[in-house]
């Protein structure tokens, strides 16, 4: 396991909150960066890591390979120290969501990991293989799109899993305990894809 530990970081022993965020990142966008920055804030976690994913279970092919959507991830958040881009996913069995789980819980067991994804994937992650599992060991975290925001309260996940307050005021309060999930009300992302690829530093378009 010390090579998963090489491509992520050597925190086995930290008592840390790790946000992870999946998906192919076919390209990686201004979304992605946009949601990882709130989920930092909004629950004070120390890291988000992206898993860029070898191939995604739901999408037969992919517009470019691994590596090169690695480098543009990697370009894109370049100036943004609390997000790590990884393919550490190719060093596992499968690419399951619910497995990829298990093994990080399994060599970081003082990490407090978070799942992350948006509201269009809280409508269908009851179609992910073993999806009740992925609820099962850690806290979901989804970020609303407005038009998928009434879908959520009605989707197959929410009706078995219960959604928890946030305490948006002190987040450190918040336990973040597996087996419930939150809705987060966002603003819109005040970046743009061209923007980006030109390296600009988010935290400096937002003035923080």
């Amino acid at each position: 396991m010390e090579s998963i530990q090489e491509k992520l970081l050597p925190m086995q022993d930290s008592d840390i909150r790790v946000g992870l965020l999946g998906g192919s990142f076919n390209p990686a966008h201004s979304g992605h960066l946009h949601i990882s920055l709130q989920a930092i804030e909004l629950l004070n976690l120390d890291y988000v890591i992206w898993l860029v994913s070898p191939q995604n279970p739901l999408k037969s092919n992919m517009k470019d390979s691994l590596e090169k959507r690695v480098s543009y991830a990697k370009l894109i958040s370049q100036h943004e120290k609390k997000i790590i881009v990884s393919d550490v996913e190719k060093l596992f069995p499968t690419t399951y969501t619910s497995e990829t789980i298990k093994i990080l819980k399994h060599v970081y067991p003082k990490v407090k990991f978070v799942w992350i994804m948006g509201a269009d994937n809280m409508l269908q992650v009851h179609k992910w293989h073993s999806w009740r599992d992925i609820f099962d060991a850690v806290f979901v975290a989804v970020f609303d799109r407005e038009e998928y925001a009434e879908g959520v309260i009605a989707s197959e996940a929410s009706k078995c899993y219960n959604t928890v307050d946030v305490d948006l005021g002190d987040s450190r309060k918040n336990n973040l305990d597996s087996g419930h999930w939150h809705l987060f009300k966002i603003p819109k992302s005040p970046l743009s894809s061209t923007i980006l690829r030109g390296g600009v530093s988010v935290s400096r378009l937002w003035g923080t």
